[in-house]
């Protein structure tokens, strides 16, 4: 079985101080603060005036990007105690790494006096180191620390015009007077009904207008009402379709609500005070649903990652690469299933793959150490291999 092992945990404060005094553990602890986040994890070793550090990826790493960028960071260490650098560059799951590279530090600075030497026993590929600038160490550690230092009027007639041909007579104009004086009069008489019926109507179509949009917003809380009646309550749901239904009845009765205007007749007050009832419950039911869906979309990749560990495990026979990326792919689903909250509405699944996953886990590592030592029983005592060993035990 594969024993865990952990890099000493090294403190902030003296972290640099460590590094400079040749600490290993230090040192890989630095440059893993640049390194991991790109893929690559950096393991070190002092043999003797050596230090040996050892960079894994998924892929072969870079050889000239990392191997400028350890030897720069280990020279602006100034170091007393390291005399040289063997670098080497592995893909994971392999035992051989695919490339060597080993610095001669001297007293002065890389690229002007510093031998270097470099063997490569495999053509590297551009890895996840890719795009690392050549910064330092002391940098690395420095940017650690300081990431944690801000809107109608006519014409009338006169005595010398004439009805039919005949000259009118002061009784006859009189009387017509009358007459126009009486059609005045009816026409202001109609204008008036016409007005008071005009105002009639622009009252009666009002109230008619107060009356529907009084029952157009009575039936909107009673539609709002129902919604809510009709949502489940945060606690009381019982499956995610049952949640998601009540957020958005919740929701739809929210926006009905808040679409009662502030007007004559509205039910602009009683809306309100449904608001205030719906917000809380809302909330608490977004609040819900969120927590739900992340733990369901854990799930989901926890198993896709199982089902890529089992196929990668269940070759004949299983090479230690396979084995490795397995092991890798065992430990993400364990994680993402251990984030997934007790009470969770598949709490109770998560917790039975995440007993299976840790068993398989266990098998993927016990065929790996198998493996690995099947591959390093044709020359265990050479000094790389060696070397390599004392970084493994540095996991």
């Amino acid at each position: 079985m594969f024993t865990k092992h952990y890099e000493r945990t090294v403190p902030q404060s003296n972290l640099l101080d460590l590094a400079k005094q040749g600490d290993p553990d230090a040192i890989a602890n630095l440059m893993n603060r640049v390194l991991q986040p790109r893929g690559v994890t950096a393991k070190a070793v002092m043999q003797q005036d050596c230090l040996h550090v050892l960079l894994e990826a998924e892929q072969v790493p870079n050889q000239s990007t990392l191997v400028q960028y350890v030897s720069q960071g280990i020279m602006g260490l100034e170091s007393s105690d390291i005399d040289s650098v063997t670098i080497y560059g592995r893909q994971m799951g392999e035992v051989e790494p695919a490339w060597t590279h080993v610095v001669d530090l001297g007293s002065e600075a890389l690229g002007s006096g510093a031998n270097e030497t470099e063997t490569e026993t495999e053509a590297g590929t551009a890895g996840a180191a890719a795009g690392l600038g050549a910064a330092g160490l002391a940098a690395a550690g420095a940017a650690g620390a300081a990431g944690a230092a801000g809107k109608a009027s006519g014409g009338s007639l006169t005595s010398s015009e004439s009805v039919s041909g005949q000259p009118l007579t002061q009784t006859s104009e009189s009387s017509l007077m009358q007459s126009d004086e009486f059609a005045s009069a009816a026409w202001q008489g109609n204008v008036a009904k016409l007005l008071l019926g005009a105002l009639v109507t622009l009252m009666v179509g009002f109230l008619g207008f107060l009356a529907w949009m009084r029952f157009s917003h009575q039936q909107k809380l009673e539609l709002s009402q129902t919604l809510v009646a009709g949502a489940a309550e945060a606690d009381n749901a019982n499956d995610l379709n049952t949640l998601r239904d009540s957020y958005k009845q919740l929701k739809e009765a929210k926006d009905i609500l808040s679409g009662i205007p502030d007007l004559p007749g509205a039910a602009y007050q009683k809306a309100q005070a449904e608001l205030d009832a719906i917000q809380p419950r809302l909330e608490a039911v977004s609040n819900q649903l969120k927590l739900e869906e992340n733990a369901l979309g854990n799930l989901k990749s926890a198993e896709q990652l199982g089902i890529e560990a089992a196929t990668l495990a269940q070759t004949d026979p299983p090479s230690a690469s396979n084995l490795q990326q397995a092991q890798l792919k065992w430990k993400q689903a364990i994680g993402l299933l251990a984030e997934i909250p007790k009470g969770t509405f598949i709490s109770a699944e998560a917790t039975d793959k995440l007993n299976a996953y840790q068993a398989n886990y266990v098998a993927a590592s016990q065929g790996l150490t198998v493996a690995e030592s099947q591959q390093r029983s044709a020359d265990p005592n050479s000094p790389q291999h060696q070397a390599i060993d004392a970084l493994n035990s540095r996991k």
